[in-house]
């Protein structure tokens, strides 16, 4: 009944590993529908996080906190909505502190494992500061698990990444 016709993701990295994340959700309703459920992980596979600060600009929503995410209701359960509607999501993880005294990590999910339909265009960009120096880039895509990346291709910029799909995720 819906898909996305794009997702923009920006994310800006502190010292403290928090990422304060900014979705711009494009979505198409080819349907009358309330609105979409977006799930936000509050853990990886690699370590766990809190998820903070979650807001909604472009209509109303409500936040359940399920067993492994945060489920962000957007839309009104007494309006439908058709067409193009975009939502801009925003929220703070704060990852847990690593012992590693040498080095720091980024390790995101950009758009998470709950997604039951497509996206035309996703585009992100993550920026950290200054003094980070980045050794290792490693993307993937596609279905849970996945180790390679086949339709996302990135480039690197003076304190971050920006990254683009190929083709229809």
């Amino acid at each position: 009944g819906y898909y996305y016709e794009s997702i923009d993701v920006q994310v800006e990295v502190n010292s403290a590993r928090e990422y304060m994340i900014t979705e711009t959700l494009n979505v198409y309703y080819e349907e009358e529908m309330h609105g979409i459920i977006r799930s936000i992980p509050t853990s990886s596979d690699v370590e766990g996080y809190m998820v903070n600060d979650i807001h909604v600009d472009g209509a109303p929503y409500e936040v359940e906190d399920s067993y492994s995410s945060y489920d962000v209701r957007i839309g009104d359960a007494d309006i439908y909505v058709k067409g193009l509607k975009q939502y801009t999501l925003s929220y703070t993880l704060s990852h847990y502190q690593d012992y590693d005294q040498l080095y720091d990590y980024i390790y995101l999910n950009l758009i998470g494992n709950d997604f039951d339909t497509y996206t035309n265009q996703l585009t992100a960009e993550i920026v950290w500061p200054e003094n980070y120096k980045v050794q290792k880039v490693t993307l993937t895509d596609g279905y849970y698990g996945n180790r390679e990346s086949r339709k996302l291709k990135y480039e690197m910029l003076d304190h971050g990444i920006s990254i683009r799909s190929t083709s229809r995720i």
